[in-house]
Formats: C-alpha cells, sequence, structure tokens
C-alpha cells in the first residue's frame, strides 16, 4: 500500500525498539531450537500419525453433519471457556456443523457443554500447534470423503465474534475468493492470510494443490517453523496455484474511513492508539489534543507503516469498520490492543462487545 500523506507532514513520530527487540530474540530462540529439532521431530511426526491412524478420542455431537463444516482448534488445559462456546454456537447458528478439534484433554463437563452445538468433538495430542489440528481435521474429512460447501477453520488465538448480530460469515461467504479470511497480509511479493480464521470453498478441497499442501506438510511444535511452512507456506502454495485469497477487511478500506471521518472522530482515534511503546503512546496524545485534521491523518499513516492498523487503531477499525476479532494474546501489541479497545468502549466510541467476552476481557485485565 502507498500511503496517503497531506501535507508536508513528519512521517517518523516514534521508534517502537522495546517490544521488536523482544520479538527478534525469541525468534533467534525458535531458530536455534530447530537444529536439535531435525533429529528428533521425524521420529515425532511418525509417531503422531500413527496415533492418528489408530484413532483420536472423540465423542459424537448433537448437530448434524450439513453442507458447511467448522474445523475449530482449541487448547485450553484449565476448561473450555464461555467465549467458545459463544464462537461455536455462532458458527451453528451459521449453518455450520463444528468439529472442535482439542489440543488439550478435555473435562468430561466441557464435552457436554459442547454437545448441543457440535458435530464431533475430538482430542488430538498436543503437537503442530494449530496447524497441525488443521491438517488432521482435513485429513478427518478426506479420509472420510466429506467435502463440503465451504469450510471455515479457526482457532482459539482470537475472541470471535465480539459484537452481538455478527454477520462476518456472511460477508466471507459473499466473497468471490477461493479463500477468505479476514486480513490479507504481505512480505515482499507473498501474500497470506492471518491463520486464525479462513473461509475455504468446497471446490478447492478437490483441488490437487490444496490436497499436496497437507499431505507433505511437517508437523512442528517450533512456532518459527509454523508460521513460515503453516501460515505464509498456506497462502504462497494456494497463490502460486492460481486460487484467489482475498481479505475482506483491507487497508484500503482503513486508509477511506480516516479520509473519511471527521477531526472528532480522528481525534478519538488517535487517542486510543494502542501502541507499544510509552514515546509513540505521548506523542499520540500530545496531537489527539493539539493536531490538525492532516497531522492526525499523517500520524496514524505513520503507524500504518510499523503496526497492523485493525490493531493499532481499535476506534477505527471497531466501530468504523465493525473488525470483528480481538487477540488473545499476551504480547505488548494484543495487550495494547485489548487496553485501548476497553477504554474505547467505555467512552462510548465502540459498540460493546457480548457480554461473555466483555466479562472475560475484564477478568484479564485484572490479571
Amino acid at each position: 500500500m502507498t500511503p496517503f500523506w497531506p501535507g508536508n507532514i513528519e512521517r517518523d513520530f516514534s521508534v517502537l525498539e522495546g517490544w521488536k527487540l523482544r520479538r527478534e530474540l525469541d525468534r533467534i530462540k525458535q531458530q536455534l531450537s530447530m537444529i536439535p529439532e531435525m533429529l528428533y521431530e521425524p521420529i515425532l511426526r511418525h509417531k503422531h500419525d500413527r496415533a492418528f491412524e489408530a484413532g483420536f478420542p472423540e465423542h459424537k455431537g448433537a448437530v448434524e453433519l450439513t453442507s458447511k463444516v467448522a474445523i475449530f482448534i482449541v487448547w485450553q488445559p484449565d476448561g473450555l471457556l464461555t467465549s467458545t462456546l459463544n464462537t461455536c454456537r455462532h458458527l451453528h447458528a451459521a449453518g455450520y456443523s463444528v468439529m472442535l478439534i482439542s489440543n488439550a484433554p478435555l473435562r468430561s463437563d466441557d464435552i457436554t457443554a459442547m454437545r448441543p452445538y457440535a458435530w464431533r468433538i475430538i482430542d488430538r495430542p498436543n503437537f503442530g500447534y494449530d496447524f497441525g489440528g488443521y491438517r488432521d481435521g482435513i485429513r478427518l474429512l478426506e479420509r472420510e470423503g466429506i467435502v463440503p460447501d465451504n469450510l471455515i477453520i479457526l482457532n482459539d488465538s482470537i475472541y470471535f465474534p465480539i459484537f452481538p448480530n455478527d454477520d462476518t460469515i456472511r460477508k466471507l461467504e459473499q466473497s468471490d475468493a477461493d479463500i477468505s479470511g479476514m486480513i490479507l497480509r504481505q512480505r515482499g511479493e507473498a501474500h497470506f492470510l492471518e491463520s486464525y480464521f479462513y473461509l475455504i470453498r468446497g471446490h478447492v478441497l478437490r483441488h490437487e494443490a490444496f490436497r499436496d499442501f497437507w499431505i507433505k506438510y511437517p508437523l512442528s511444535s517450533n512456532k518459527y517453523k509454523t508460521i513460515r511452512r503453516g501460515e505464509r507456506g498456506f497462502g504462497a502454495a494456494m497463490e502460486s496455484a492460481g486460487l484467489k485469497i482475498e481479505g475482506v477487511f483491507t487497508e484500503q478500506d482503513f486508509q477511506a474511513a480516516i479520509l473519511a471521518a471527521d477531526h472528532g472522530m480522528l481525534r478519538e482515534i488517535v487517542k486510543h492508539a494502542a501502541l507499544p511503546s510509552r514515546d509513540a503512546t505521548q506523542v499520540a496524545q500530545s496531537i489527539a489534543q493539539n493536531g490538525t485534521t492532516e497531522q492526525l491523518q499523517a500520524f496514524i499513516f505513520s503507524q500504518m507503516l510499523k503496526l497492523q492498523f485493525y490493531s493499532a487503531f481499535p476506534v477505527a477499525s471497531h466501530s468504523l469498520m465493525r473488525f470483528p476479532v480481538l487477540k488473545r494474546s499476551n504480547n505488548e501489541v494484543a495487550n495494547a490492543w485489548r487496553r485501548e479497545y476497553l477504554r474505547a468502549v467505555e467512552a462510548g466510541l465502540i459498540t460493546p462487545p457480548t457480554s461473555t467476552v466483555a466479562d472475560e476481557l475484564h477478568r484479564h485485565r485484572l490479571r
């Protein structure tokens, strides 16, 4: 994206060195761990595939199989959250038969609570992160000859939906893309969807490139490998096969919303910016109080070069664009996002989330 810069405004308002340094150190740690993993991961993969063939523990839900299926991967070793049950309710209400796959052993009361909204409930060993669960769910469908008209794949790294009466699934279903999701990212020439939510058309499930990707996908519990091979690798493989991938919430739409916003709204957007840097936050507060319309716009667009628009500016993304997701992660970016989101909700700038999401967000904030 080529950002719009009104006037002759200084572009670089902040340096986000602290959290980026910690992220890079974590990435280096993950890369170093790849050396011994080369020896033992093939053994773990073989062991996991033998367990898959033998059959994972499974429970039948009350929902019958329909023409639309959702594979929902969760890892909640302390018990399923109420918001997770609500996600299943939402998927069920949209006509999807939910295959809940848990990477942690499920308690009996969780299984009982989930049954009314699920088609199948499966325990799998915690190997391969979410993409390992995605692969196993897709292989189960293929083994049983099930080819739904639409397949949703999602995981519990997000709160979804956060708004009552959310219509995001309908928007995704109306997309003309082969594979759609919330956000389409770009790294160089490569495009990939953020992997917490995909909607995949039925014809894609029969496509040779799709089947080959999942047959050959090497499970790993190394986060760096999973992002590179899974999230980015899947996007590259599908795009190389000529399949259209699309995010329904785009930077272009965000930019248009910012340019259309009046001065008062821009002030609130910048005032509630979720920036993981004290210096950047101080600059944002100063510009929110004293900046012109052009300065406010310029500040927003400058931060879009460094951060994701939907998390950095929750008033704009959740109010003007109705972005339906919040991340559960405990890193600086997600913490700042949730904090400013709640402040904006309390200020009446964003439609309040569902009561369940609100309760869980407040409990998280009090930790």
